[in-house]
């Protein structure tokens, strides 16, 4: 069953635009994800393995799942779109479903768990973790993240409680710019510039769509904590408690990632970052070069 899903969202996402060079943006793209979470789901369940599983097994059955994991996000990802060119924020939900039904499907592999055991999702400030059968459970966690993003946005914009609930993600806008910028992710929230004086292509959708691919980013990074698993014996009970309860301390690893591609170019070579680049072509469908004017 797994093979035939794999099989058939492989065709799916080699559906290519005739632009050539946007095609194999789309491919690149495609192989990315793909690779990164099934490398990293691999590596995740050598580390949780048990004392009797053999590492090579643990690796391959890591691998493979965590790839289906990346099509799915692939594909999650590349709905973003539609919230774009259908001017809908509605579509920011089908875009998060497909998105984290993948990150769980990696993460479960990246934790050496049975394939669909355990499910989770991020909706606004909680980090939701449910699972299906005989027995199943339902837990919502206050995401640190969630807490840096409210405490960073609010001095610069207002609470969009529509836009939140039509995305399932906390959006924050302004009629003016955001520290220069039309739009910004502080991890787990976007604030966006309801402001554009007119600039060709530039819209809250087109923002919004952009700078919510920048929130799947940090949300892909957070399979890191399945390799900390192990560590979790060595922390106190009371502090893990906390932990296993009410907080989900998601780490902010993607920035470092960022950084290390140069931050944030000037504009000319501003899609040059990666992290830059993955976003506008998601949100806008197109061919982005790496060198613009």
């Amino acid at each position: 069953m797994i093979q035939r899903i794999l099989i058939l969202l492989i065709i799916f996402s080699f559906y290519i635009n005739t632009n050539a060079q946007k095609g194999k943006q789309d491919i690149q793209l495609l192989a990315y994800n793909i690779g990164f979470n099934g490398v990293t789901a691999g590596i995740g369940s050598i580390i949780n393995k048990d004392k009797n599983q053999k590492w090579v097994e643990c690796f391959a059955k890591g691998f493979y799942q965590g790839c289906l994991g990346g099509l799915f996000i692939y594909s999650g990802k590349k709905l973003i779109f539609e919230l774009n060119n259908q001017k809908n924020d509605l579509y920011g939900w089908p875009s998060k479903i497909l998105y984290y039904a993948g990150a769980s499907i990696a993460e479960n592999a990246a934790l050496n768990k049975k394939f669909g055991k355990y499910w989770n999702i991020d909706i606004w400030a909680f980090r939701c973790d449910f699972s299906f059968g005989e027995n199943s459970y339902f837990k919502a966690r206050l995401m640190v993240s969630s807490i840096y993003s409210a405490v960073y946005l609010l001095p610069k914009a207002n609470f969009d409680w529509r836009r939140s609930v039509m995305t399932g993600t906390l959006i924050f806008s302004t009629n003016s710019m955001i520290n220069g910028h039309y739009g910004i992710a502080p991890v787990k929230a976007v604030g966006i510039s309801t402001y554009f004086d007119n600039i060709p292509g530039y819209n809250e959708y087109y923002v919004i769509s952009h700078e919510l691919i920048h929130t799947y980013q940090f949300r892909e990074y957070q399979i890191f904590n399945s390799w900390l698993k192990p560590f979790e014996e060595k922390v106190p009970k009371k502090i893990k408690n906390i932990f296993i309860n009410y907080l989900y301390l998601d780490i902010s690893y993607m920035p470092v990632f960022y950084y290390l591609q140069g931050g944030e170019h000037n504009s000319q070579y501003y899609f040059k970052n990666f992290y830059e680049f993955e976003a506008e072509h998601f949100s806008t469908n197109t061919f982005v070069p790496l060198k613009r004017f």
